[in-house]
This record gives structure tokens, C-alpha cells and sequence, in this order.
């Protein structure tokens, strides 16, 4: 069996006071963890594709003025392409799972934080914090675009403000005469020369 992550507890101990925290492609925050914490941008990043574009624009007078702002992203994670011309495969394969194995003979009285692809704020975590983006991503295509204008007089003025944002996660693209794209298992799939799969 394949996959992202695999936990095997075998004789043992886990208190009622502890913690075990299995964490894979993931973000975890723990314990208060910035609670006060302040920022323009606060960005917690595991495993993905993160854009993230802010304009600011603090002036006074801006009459008979051209103003732009433009945020243009494209975010792509865990993206396979393939071009043949007798054959092409695209895959992900097994990339959600996660193997957690407790045996009867392991005494977990505490808690088990087992995380895969994943965001967990706990115990207060991000509790007063202050910010305006906040991005908690894990295994994901993520744009965030912002665009902040403040102006006085802004009479026969053009003000143009753009988000162009384009994620993909995950995405496979295939393209041949056999053209296979998923995301998965692969098992005993039969192509022209090795059997792919366990």
C-alpha cells in the first residue's frame, strides 16, 4: 500500500496530559500560537501553491489621474501533464491517504493530532490575531489578491482595480492516442509494456 503518510503506534504510552501530533504536507498551530499576531499578510503554507498579491495606495489629490492596480496569478499544485503519440498517463496516486495504526497492545489515554494535507488551529491559536490577509493553506492552489485605495479628491479620474486569479489543485492532463489522467490507485492497469501499480 502507498501512501502520504503512515503512523504505527506499537507498545505505546500516550498519557492523558501528551500529545502526539503526526503531521505530514500540514499545518498545525498549537498552544496560543499568534495570538496577537499582527500583519499586512500572514500566510501559513504547507504543501501548496500560494500566491498572494496586495496593492496599497494611500494619496490625497488624484484629479485627472490614471490609476491601476492588478493582481494576476495563476497557482498550480500537485499538476501532472503528459503528450504522446501512442500513449500518455497524468496521474496523482495516493496522495489523500493516510495509514494510522493503534495496536491493542499501546495505552493512548491523550490526544493524537495525526494530520495529512491538512490545516489545525488549536488551543487558542490565531485567537486575536490582526491582519488583512490571513491564508492557512495545506495541499491547495490558493490565490488571494487585494487591492486597497484610499484618495482625496479623485474627480475625472480613471481608477480601475483588478483580481485575475486562476488555481488548479490536483489536475491532470493527458493528451495521446491512449491518454490516461486521474488521481488514485493505479492497479494492474494494463498499458502497451509494464503493468503500472503494485
Amino acid at each position: 500500500m502507498e501512501v502520504g503518510q503512515v503512523i504505527e503506534n506499537i507498545h505505546a504510552v500516550i498519557p492523558e496530559d501528551r500529545e502526539q501530533n503526526n503531521n505530514n504536507n500540514s499545518v498545525q498551530l498549537n498552544d496560543a500560537a499568534q495570538i496577537e499576531a499582527a500583519g499586512i499578510i500572514i500566510e501559513n503554507v504547507a504543501n501548496s501553491a500560494v500566491n498572494t498579491g496586495i496593492n496599497l495606495m494611500d494619496t490625497g489629490d488624484i484629479t485627472d489621474s490614471t490609476v491601476e492596480q492588478r493582481n494576476d496569478q495563476t497557482a498550480e499544485n500537485h499538476t501532472n501533464y503528459a503528450d504522446a503519440t501512442d500513449f500518455a498517463l497524468a496521474t496523482n496516486i495516493n496522495k489523500q491517504k493516510q495509514y494510522i495504526y493503534n495496536c491493542n497492545c499501546s495505552s493512548i489515554e491523550g490526544e493524537q493530532n495525526n494530520n495529512m494535507n491538512s490545516v489545525q488551529i488549536n488551543d487558542g491559536a490565531q485567537g486575536s490575531i490582526d491582519s488583512i490577509v490571513l491564508v492557512n493553506a495545506a495541499a491547495s492552489a490558493a490565490n488571494v489578491g487585494i487591492n486597497m485605495l484610499k484618495a482625496g479628491t479623485i474627480s475625472g479620474s480613471s481608477v480601475t482595480q483588478v483580481n485575475t486569479a486562476t488555481a488548479v489543485n490536483f489536475s491532470n492532463t493527458a493528451s495521446g492516442n491512449t491518454a490516461v489522467a486521474g488521481n488514485g490507485e493505479l492497479s494492474g492497469f494494463f498499458m502497451p509494456g509494464p503493468i503500472i501499480g503494485p
